[in-house]
């Protein structure tokens, strides 16, 4: 198993002074791939199921619901503008 840390020196590259350097963002480019898949593997492999729900607390079914609307008020705007688009999954369509 590969465990990757960072120290203050890589920190930098997610938002301290000043720009990021050519080496700086190809250790980035070599480490961000491994440590995505550190984080996400189940026995060697990232499975390919949805993320679990997380837990029903006031904040985050308030924050879920909030983000359901906006993603409802969005998706109609986009069938009036596009009535016969094909793409949308029939699980999307507001009836």
């Amino acid at each position: 198993m590969i465990f990757l840390s960072l120290d203050s020196d890589h920190l930098k590259l997610l938002g301290g002074a000043g720009s990021i350097k050519a080496d700086q963002l190809q250790n980035a480019a070599t480490l961000i791939p491994l440590a995505l898949f550190n984080a996400w593997n189940v026995n060697g492999e990232i499975p390919d199921t949805d993320a679990p729900s997380p837990l029903k607390t006031p904040k985050i079914a308030k924050a879920q619901s909030v983000t359901d609307t906006l993603l409802l008020k969005h998706l109609k705007a986009y069938q009036a503008l596009f009535p016969k688009a094909h793409d949308i999954p029939q699980s999307l369509q507001i009836t």
